[in-house]
C-alpha cells in the first residue's frame, strides 16, 4: 500500500485484472470528489458532525428535550425535522397537519429527505409556503439543510439554544449572541453535571451556526467544571477538526477516551482524525472496532466505508455500504450516494457488471446532482470502453 501502512486483511481484493484496474485507475482520479460532495457527512466534522451526547436519564426535560425552542415556536406553516415530531405533538400539537402526524405519510418521509436535500427542500417550501423552520436533534442529520438556509438571503436565523434552531422569513428579529444570556441563566443553579451537558450540546449548535469562538467558550466553561468529561473533550475535538488541526483533534480524542476507551463519539472522532492524517491502518482498527460496537449505527457504517476505501480494504467497504443501501431503501430514502461509492468499491475489486448496474442504478434515480451525474457517466463510459 506503500507510505509504511500494513496491507489490510482482505489485501486478496485488490488483486484486479488489467483491464480492471485501469478502469480503477481512471475512476479513483475522481474518487475523493465524490465522496466529498455527495454526502456532506464527511466534510464539514468540526461542526458536530458524529457526536452523540450522552445524557443522564436524571436530566431535566429542559436539558435533554426541545421544549424551551418549541416554547419560543410560533408558526402557521411549520418545517421540522423528524427528531421534532414527538415534542410538537405533545406540546402544540396545532402546530402540525393531519399528515405530520404520521411519521410515514409522504409528506413526512418528504420533510425527513429533505434535511439533506435543499433542492427538494425549495420544492415543499414552494408546496407549503413555510414561515418557520425548526431543526432539532444531531446537526449531522440535517447538515446540507442548515448549511443552505445560512447561505441564502431569504431566511433568518431567529432562535439558537442547545437543543434546537429556528429560522424564520424576515423580517424577523436576527439572533444575535446576546440572545444567549437568557436561556444560560436558566441552568446556572442546575447540577454540575447537567450543566457540562447543556453546554456541551450548546457549543455544538453554535458550531453548526458557524459560531465557533462562542463555541470554544462555552467548551472551556464546560471544561473548567468538569476536566476530564468525554462529552466535553470529544466536542473540543470536533472543533480542533474543523479548522484542520488534526494532531489537536487526535490528542483531544485519546483523552476522551482515557476515561471510556468504548467512548463511541470519541472514537469516531479519532477515525476521522486518523483518517485525515492518511494513517489508515490505524483508523481501520478503529473502525473495526466501532463496527464490533454498533454494526448497524449509519454514521459509524459510514465511517466505516470512507476509511475502508481509503485503506484499500474493498471487501469491507462493499459489505458496509451494502448495509447502508438497505437502511436507506428501509427508510425509503435516496441511496444514489451509497450506490455510487459501491460502484466505486467493485470497480476497484475487479467486479465490472455490478459496478456497471450500482452506477447505473443511480443515475435512474434522478437524484444526482450534475456534477455527481458527470461523474457517474465518466465512470460508466470508462468501464464501458474496457471491458
Amino acid at each position: 500500500m506503500g507510505g509504511g501502512l500494513k496491507k489490510p486483511a482482505d489485501a486478496k481484493f485488490r488483486m484486479i485484472p488489467k483491464k480492471s484496474a485501469l478502469v480503477w485507475r481512471s475512476v479513483q482520479k475522481s474518487s475523493k470528489i465524490v465522496w466529498a460532495t455527495i454526502l456532506l457527512i464527511a466534510v464539514n466534522l468540526g461542526v458536530g458532525i458524529y457526536f452523540l451526547i450522552r445524557k443522564s436519564p436524571e436530566a431535566s426535560v429542559e436539558i435533554t428535550t426541545p421544549v424551551l425552542a418549541i416554547e419560543a415556536l410560533k408558526s402557521k406553516s411549520l418545517y421540522f425535522t423528524p427528531q421534532a415530531r414527538p415534542f410538537l405533538l405533545a406540546r402544540t400539537p396545532q402546530t402540525l397537519t393531519h399528515d405530520d402526524l404520521d411519521a410515514q405519510s409522504e409528506r413526512s418521509l418528504a420533510f425527513a429527505q429533505a434535511t439533506q436535500n435543499p433542492v427538494l427542500w425549495r420544492q415543499l417550501d414552494r408546496k407549503f409556503h413555510f414561515d418557520a423552520v425548526l431543526l432539532c436533534g444531531d446537526p449531522v442529520t440535517y447538515r446540507p439543510l442548515l448549511g443552505h438556509l445560512l447561505d441564502t438571503g431569504d431566511w433568518t436565523l431567529t432562535y439558537l439554544d442547545h437543543t434546537s434552531l429556528i429560522f424564520q422569513r424576515p423580517p424577523a428579529h436576527q439572533w444575535m449572541p446576546a440572545d444567549l444570556d437568557a436561556i444560560r441563566k436558566k441552568f446556572v443553579s442546575y447540577p454540575t453535571n447537567e450543566r457540562v451537558v447543556f453546554l456541551v450540546q450548546l457549543a455544538g449548535r453554535l458550531s453548526a451556526a458557524t459560531q465557533f469562538t462562542l463555541a470554544k467558550q462555552c467548551l472551556d466553561e464546560a471544561l473548567k467544571l468538569k476536566p476530564r468529561s468525554p462529552d466535553a473533550l470529544t466536542q473540543l475535538a470536533l472543533y480542533y477538526a474543523h479548522f484542520g488541526q488534526w494532531k489537536q483533534t487526535l490528542e483531544t480524542a485519546d483523552a476522551a477516551l482515557a476515561g471510556d476507551k468504548n467512548y463511541q463519539p470519541a472514537l469516531i472522532t479519532k477515525g476521522q482524525a486518523l483518517l485525515a492524517m492518511r494513517r489508515f491502518d490505524e483508523a481501520l482498527k478503529v473502525s473495526d472496532h466501532l463496527m464490533e460496537m454498533a454494526p448497524h449505527d449509519p454514521q459509524i457504517l459510514f465511517l466505516h466505508a470512507r476509511i475502508s476505501h481509503e485503506a484499500h480494504a474493498y471487501s469491507r467497504e462493499i459489505a458496509a455500504l451494502e448495509v447502508l443501501i438497505q437502511q436507506a431503501e428501509q427508510q425509503k430514502i435516496s441511496t444514489s450516494g451509497y450506490r455510487i461509492y459501491l460502484g466505486q468499491a467493485q470497480a476497484a475489486s475487479g467486479a465490472a457488471l455490478p459496478a456497471l448496474e450500482q452506477f447505473q442504478k443511480a443515475l435512474a434515480a434522478g437524484d444526482l446532482s450534475p456534477e455527481q451525474k458527470n461523474f457517474v457517466n465518466q465512470c460508466v463510459e470508462r468501464i464501458k470502453s474496457r471491458m
